[in-house]
């Protein structure tokens, strides 16, 4: 788990700071999860790709069906 307290943006560059040295900066091939119990917790342009929101509750739903067996005996 990686926790953002600063802000993140979608582009394929990132620049690494480190103290004392010069700003490099990097392809990013990193892909986010954003997880948040706030009603505005990023925000998504109708023009921005491959972006999914999920609204889920407190309700626990049966998982009989998955099996847990993993093979060996």
């Amino acid at each position: 788990m990686c926790v953002l307290d600063e802000a993140v943006d979608n582009s394929d560059r990132a620049v690494m700071n480190k103290k004392g040295k010069e700003p490099v900066t990097l392809s990013d091939f990193c892909n986010y999860i954003d997880i948040s119990n706030n009603d505005f917790a990023s925000f998504i342009e109708e023009s921005d790709r491959r972006s999914l929101c999920l609204e889920t509750n407190n309700m626990m739903i049966a998982i009989d069906h998955i099996s847990t067996d993993t093979g060996q005996h």
